[in-house]
Formats: structure tokens, sequence, C-alpha cells
């Protein structure tokens, strides 16, 4: 597909009434010592990150590749901050990223004030790979496992001293909370720039094989991988692996999503945190007609209170049936688990919070929800001075 194809399909796909500009952007793509990598893969990207929570969704607006002389050039349609669901307002953000075989990835930020303007993407060569192994609390190895890349961090400083000093770093979540804003800071991977490729189809997921293994290839020395697990039976998760020999050193985090408080080296092993499914049934409170089409996010887990929504989400089916895997059971004396309910739009239901009941052991916990169909209520904003239709 041409450039031109890519991007008209991105201005086609636009609301007219959020379109802000056109950004053109060319450049190229080139390896380290400055020479072109012709037949690069190159996205166009369009982020949008919610001001109020950690979310992101991702939308690829245009996939050219770059020419002979490692060249490209992209149109992409930049709007207005929009929001999410209808309520939360989120901003947009633009950036380019390359790939190509035998490199790793880079990506650049776009400068929405400028319609013009030229980026400049350098790929590494890829000389480092990740080995893993998942296994459950008796040790055993998990199959099936499904390992994303979402992120890859490239340092801005020394790595040898972040590890030094990460050895000092509270080994729990716990500990760290329980240090207080006055005692010395969490020692954190020194982050030069990011290249997020979550949700992106420039890395295809791996799985883990019988024996619970995975390995992923086609990245640069010293820098530091987010990866998404997520099977049958386990706790879905981040973590973090750095692609150097080294031990695991503890970088606890805020984000109930990291699983364990380690960061791992470029080999080892993983315990997964067993799942407690959530299921369940939603229906019109006065018909009991089931609900179809209703998204299921978990909102909260019971140990924090950050808002996580489209972490893990499920839709209902014709039956008003859903099923949500990859929650970890929460631990004793903490709040239990939320769930968002989140209709449609063409739905006359009410975005709901509900709160999932407590069960001993691991069996699926049955979570039905009957929802009050609301009313209705259209009408027109107008200007008081001259009568015309605000926007």
């Amino acid at each position: 597909v041409s450039d031109e194809d890519d991007s008209a399909v991105a201005i086609a796909d636009a609301d007219a009434d959020e379109l802000v500009g056109m950004l053109t952007l060319s450049g190229k793509v080139v390896d380290a010592e400055g020479r072109p990598v012709a037949g690069a893969r190159v996205l166009a990207v369009r982020t949008f990150s919610a001001h109020e929570s950690w979310n992101q969704t991702r939308l690829l607006e245009a996939e050219p590749r770059a020419k002979a002389d490692g060249s490209f050039e992209v149109k992409v349609v930049h709007t207005a901050e929009r929001f999410t669901d209808g309520i939360r307002p989120e901003t947009q953000h633009v950036s380019i990223l390359a790939a190509a075989e035998g490199f790793g990835c880079d990506e650049q930020m776009a400068d929405p004030t400028l319609p013009t303007q030229e980026l400049k993407l350098q790929l590494a060569v890829a000389t480092a790979s990740l080995k893993g192994r998942v296994l459950n609390l008796e040790g055993q190895p998990v199959a099936g496992v499904r390992v994303a890349v979402e992120e890859v961090a490239v340092p801005g400083d020394s790595v040898d001293d972040w590890i030094e000093g990460a050895r000092d770093n509270p080994s729990t979540r716990g500990d760290m909370l329980a240090m207080g804003r006055s005692e010395q800071p969490i020692a954190r991977f020194p982050i030069g720039k990011r290249i997020r490729l979550q949700g992106l189809p420039l890395r295809e997921p791996v799985k883990t094989d019988e024996e619970g293994k995975f390995k992923i290839a086609g990245l640069s020395s010293d820098q530091l991988v987010t990866l998404r697990l997520d099977g049958a039976g386990i706790a879905s998760t981040w973590l973090h692996a750095v692609t150097r020999e080294m031990e695991p050193v503890p970088v606890p985090s805020h984000d109930p999503r990291y699983r364990t408080a380690l960061t791992f080296g470029n080999s080892f092993d993983y315990t997964a945190d067993p799942a407690q499914p959530i299921v369940g049934t939603l229906r019109d409170l006065d018909s009991g007609e089931p609900l179809a089409g209703v998204r299921v996010d978990l909102s909260q887990y019971g140990e924090s209170l950050l808002g996580i929504e489209g972490f893990l989400s499920a839709t209902t089916d014709a039956s008003g049936r859903y099923e949500l895997h990859g929650i970890p059971k929460p631990p004793q004396n903490t709040r239990p688990v939320r769930l968002r309910l989140l209709p449609s739009e063409e739905m006359p239901y009410f975005r709901t919070t509900v709160t999932v009941p407590k069960q001993d052991g691991l069996d699926p916990i049955t979570l039905d929800v009957e929802l009050k169909r609301a009313v209705w209520v259209t009408g027109q904003v107008t200007d008081a001075q001259t009568g015309e239709p605000t926007r």
C-alpha cells in the first residue's frame, strides 16, 4: 500500500468535526552508521493518553516502507483533544516508528504545531535477546503463556551505576510504601528514550512451550524491555527485564499490573500468581433481557486504588454472559476487586462500577448484574444571543 493510500484512509476515517490539521511527516530510516535501511517498516501512530489514568489508546494510521535511500513520507490527521467514553479528556500525540529485519526499533515524536517536518529514525543492530521460563506456585512450567513486548527503553545513563543503586531498593511494594517520601528515592532504570510498541504490529507475541520457556530476539544490549504475560490460570502481568547478564534487582512500582517487584536480566524464571476468574450475566433490571455488547473492565485490584480500566476486559455475548480472566486473587485484609461496566453509546444504560465478592479457593466467582434502563434525553444547545447552534 502506498503512502498516499494509507494517508487517504486515515483522513476518511477521521470525524470532520475533530480535524485540527494535517501533518506531513517525512524523513529517513538509517542504521547506527547513518546508512539507509531500505525497506524498513514505518508506522505512523496516533496515541491518546487519558488525563486521569495511565491508560493509552494507539491508532495505526499508515504503514509504508522506506525507499531504497531510506526515505519515507506520510500524512497524518491531527485531531483536537477527545473524550474517552464521552467523559474523560485525552490528549493526542503523533509519532513515527520504524523497524527492520536484523535491527531493533526506533520512535520519534512529531511536533503537532508544525504542519511539515522531517524526522530521522536510527535503528541499532539487534544483538541481544531475552530468555525466560514461566512457572506456577508449585514450580511447574506453564505452557501456552502469551508473551508480548509492550515497550523498549534505551538507557540515557550508566546501567552499571543503576544496578549498583537498585540493590538497595526496597524489595516489595509494601516496603516501598512504608518508606514514605522522606527516605532515599527508588533507583529506577535510567531511561533516555522510550519506544512504545503496545498494540502495534511490529513484534509478534510468542508463547511458552511445554517447559514454560520462551525467547524474544531482535533486541539490542542494555535495553529495558517491558513484557506482558497472559495465560490460562495465571494472573496477567507486566514485568521488566534488561538485555544483559545480571541478577534480578528489586524495583517496586505503585502500579499493581506489575505482579513482581523484580527487574530481571536476559535469562530468568518468573513465578506467576494464580488467577481467579470472574464470570456472570448482565440483564435488564425490569425485563430480565440479556444485555449483549457491554464491555466489562477490571477497574481496580484489591490492593490498590489505581484505576486500570482497559488492562483486562471482556464483552458480553448475545446471552449477556462474560468471562474475565487473568485477575489475581486479592490478598487477605484488602479491598475487594472492582469492575466497571461500560454499555455502548447506543445502549440506554449508565456506566456502573460493581464490587466483586471475595470467595475462598480459585474457582470462578459468579457476579450477575442487573442494570436499570435509563431515559434518553435529546435537545439542542444554542447561543443565547444569536440563537445559532453551538459546537
